[in-house]
């Protein structure tokens, strides 16, 4: 089994003065009007069957991918048509970014949507997909990826950040994260990929508090990206 190496965060580009001024260069770089939307990021998917290996945007595949989670979001996106049938490669007819109101068909307030019940859609899940937006900032990047997780992994990535804070004293932005998959089974008998996440580092102040200002400047930006066809995962 090949061992591992963590990265460490003085690793990580960002942390650095010169990735923190190239950060601020991109930010001056676009024109009036422009923002940088998921089409923009590097994104990767959980593999499909029960795969244990992450395929990266390079082109090689790793067993864990580490970075330093700038946000969690949950958003919803809902297809007409079966998911097998879309293979979510059609945008969503609705979606919610926010998760609490839906943009399209049917609309309104997720809360109260019959597609968002679990017994909706196939084997008692919700019709309308809960998925986990992890936007990271990998150790040579300046950009976040943006990693997309099933329903089935939306608990493991609301629970770690919560541990961060119980665990740690840390917000889930002040650690470097190791986002590993185990495979597990459906109550039919269908493997599939589920994501791990464990603190590999705490960060110290200063370097928590570049983060935190990463952060705040891209935070907007990223909340309002809308879900798009390549996140039907």
């Amino acid at each position: 089994m090949t061992s591992i190496t963590p990265y460490k965060a003085d690793q990580f580009a960002l942390l650095t003065p010169e990735g923190q001024r190239a950060a601020q260069a991109i930010q001056a770089s676009l024109a009036p009007g422009e923002t940088i939307d998921v089409f923009d990021l590097p994104c990767i998917r959980i593999p499909a069957g029960g795969g244990k290996n992450w395929d990266l945007p390079d082109g090689t595949s790793a067993p864990v991918i580490e970075g330093i989670i700038l946000l969690r979001q949950p958003v919803r996106a809902y297809w007409a048509s079966s998911f097998d049938e879309s293979g979510g490669g059609s945008p969503p007819d609705c979606s919610s970014p926010d998760g609490i109101t839906g943009l399209g068909d049917p609309g309104g307030r997720c809360a109260a949507c019959p597609m968002a019940e679990f017994g909706s859609g196939k084997d008692t899940t919700q019709a309308c997909r809960l998925i986990t937006r992890l936007f990271i900032l990998r150790p040579a990047g300046i950009l976040p990826t943006l990693i997309s997780l099933p329903p089935t992994s939306y608990k493991a990535a609301k629970n770690y950040v919560l541990s961060t804070i119980a665990n740690h004293g840390a917000p889930y932005w002040a650690a470097i994260t190791r986002i590993g998959l185990f495979q597990a089974k459906s109550a039919g008998g269908i493997s599939y990929s589920q994501a791990t996440l464990t603190v590999g580092e705490i960060l110290t102040g200063s370097q928590a508090a570049a983060v935190a200002q990463v952060r705040a400047d891209l935070m907007p930006t990223l909340q309002e990206m809308p879900v798009a066809a390549s996140e039907g995962v």
